[in-house]
């Protein structure tokens, strides 16, 4: 298609239009945008707080949180608390680690409690030790206490029956002295001195007093035996005198009573009979 017929026919068309009219703006139709007053900015000193959105929320408070629980397991690491103390720092390390930071207080603190701990153990193995020490010599001592005193207990005991003995052959002497014979029952062993009658039964076990002795006739009536306990060998012992020709065999003795032989008695008898004083 030519170019320029098309304009031709559109200058053409143009002059076949009527004119468009045209009406004057009046002032009251013609729109005027009011006028803005801006209002005076506010004079502050202050920094306008930043917007912090969640994503940009700072870590330190976690990082603080962490520190604060290394200090406190530091301090405990100096008090006898190294268990809580080392529970403290590795949590604070935890935490430091989850932030991306390195809480060198809280390695130190793990430090800390580990040798000090390790301190404590020895210092109180040490004392419980040493407190078991004392406690095993202190019960050795009583123990050696208790038993030099039981051997005392011993001896005494022995010692009396012995005497015993002596005193019951002083109240058979005075008997013989009297009556040209041992005594034979136990109303002639009271006719002699008041003595008291324990039992007319031989003795088989640790008598109640150790002034009990068991006084036998032997070779009825030509002589006697007393017996007593012997406390170190826990059995019954005879001791005869000499003079008394006393057999100690149990065939030939017949047991008459087994008595309380007192020095006492025995001096009570020696008047009646002249015999010597113990």
């Amino acid at each position: 298609m030519n170019p320029e017929l098309n304009d031709d026919r559109d200058k053409d068309m143009s002059k076949q239009l009527p004119p468009t009219p045209t009406t004057e703006a009046r002032p009251e139709d013609v729109y005027t945008e009011p006028e803005t007053v801006e209002a005076p900015e506010p004079q502050n000193d202050e920094p306008a707080t930043p917007m912090i959105t969640p994503s940009q929320e700072p870590k330190g408070q976690d990082q603080d949180s962490g520190k604060t629980l290394a200090i406190i397991g530091i301090v405990f690491a100096i008090l006898p608390l190294q268990l809580i103390g080392l529970i403290l720092s590795i949590i604070a390390k935890i935490k430091a680690k989850k932030g991306s930071s390195v809480n060198t207080i809280a390695v130190v603190g793990i430090v800390l409690n580990i040798v000090f701990g390790l301190i404590s153990i020895g210092i109180f193995s040490a004392i419980v030790l040493t407190a078991f020490n004392g406690i095993n010599e202190l019960t050795q001592e009583q123990s050696q206490v208790a038993e030099q005193r039981e051997t005392s207990a011993i001896r005494n005991k022995t010692a009396t029956a012995q005497m015993a003995v002596i005193s019951a052959q002083k109240i058979a002497e005075a008997h013989n002295a009297l009556e040209g014979a041992y005594p034979k029952t136990t109303d002639e062993l009271q006719g002699v001195t008041p003595i008291e009658i324990v039992s007319t039964k031989a003795m088989t076990e640790e008598p109640t007093n150790p002034s009990i002795v068991e006084y036998a006739i032997c070779d009825e009536g030509a002589s006697f035996r007393i017996g007593y306990w012997n406390y170190n060998e826990q059995r019954v012992a005879y001791d005869t005198e000499e003079d008394s020709a006393g057999s100690e065999d149990a065939d030939t003795c017949i047991v008459v009573a087994q008595l309380t032989a007192t020095k006492d008695a025995a001096e009570a008898a020696e008047p009646r009979s002249g015999a010597l004083p113990l």
